[in-house]
């Protein structure tokens, strides 16, 4: 994997490399960006695989959050209290 400083995008030679191996982009040497080669006949397929990369880094995150909060560790009743009450305030909103 190469990386690349954003300002080098300029570069037809970068391009050229880039199109053939996946590539970090970088701001001040900071990663900002990942390029992935990708043709026509593997695009939507590529695209359908990010998005569940990032489904479920989102979820992952999720579960961090709960266990910093300690929700993690709720019953089932304690769940489905919350629920009523979120739906009970939602209705009233409502009203």
């Amino acid at each position: 994997m190469q990386f690349v400083a954003h300002t080098d995008l300029r570069s037809p030679k970068v391009w050229s490399r880039v199109q053939k191996e996946k590539a970090v982009v970088t701001n001040h040497g900071k990663p900002v960006a990942l390029v992935i080669p990708i043709n026509e006949a593997n695009f939507e397929e590529t695209l359908a695989q990010v998005n569940q990369m990032e489904s479920f880094q989102a979820l992952r995150d999720l579960q961090a959050q709960a266990k910093a909060a300690g929700t993690d560790r709720m019953t089932l009743d304690e769940i489905n209290h919350e629920i009523s009450a979120s739906r009970k305030e939602r209705r009233a909103r409502r009203s």
